[in-house]
């Protein structure tokens, strides 16, 4: 693996509220931990979040306390980051596919986000939904259909 102690304390320095490991002693330890991390054997496990889950609860020989505690909760921190943007693309594509020339009106503070909140939440198509209240606006005036019918 290419990595070296610079690295993880890059993640150390990025998250300091996640990762309280500031300050010239702790991060001799780390270095520690990280330098008995490199002369260990390669690991037989693949699956990472296990090996790190693994590594967190390892007991050093000698003193019985967790061997690499600061390093696997780093490493468990960089497990849950996101590895792509994908969920953004999304958005701007569905952006992309009801902001079209014909439809260029649009607003972004309006029609737009329910057309986005309804198509991202995966609910029944508009016609299939019956809605419990609606709300005709006239001017400063609201009327619910209620008050239509009498």
């Amino acid at each position: 693996m290419g990595c070296n102690i610079e690295d993880a304390l890059y993640f150390v320095e990025r998250f300091p509220q996640l990762l309280p490991f500031t300050g010239p002693q702790e991060h001799d330890r780390l270095s520690e931990e990280f330098l008995d991390y490199q002369i260990m054997q390669d690991p037989e496990e693949v699956d990472m979040e296990h090996f790190w889950a693994e590594m967190g609860r390892r007991k050093h020989k000698v003193t019985g306390q967790n061997q690499f505690p600061r390093l696997a909760t780093i490493a468990k921190l960089i497990l849950v980051l996101r590895q792509s943007n994908a969920t953004a693309e999304r958005v701007f594509s569905l952006v992309g596919l009801n902001k079209i020339k014909t439809r260029n009106s649009l607003a972004l503070e309006g029609t737009l986000p329910s057309i986005m909140n309804v198509k991202m939440a995966g609910l029944e198509p508009c016609f299939k939904v019956s809605p419990v209240l609606v709300q005709f606006s006239l001017g400063s005036c609201c009327l619910h259909p209620e008050s239509l019918l009498s």
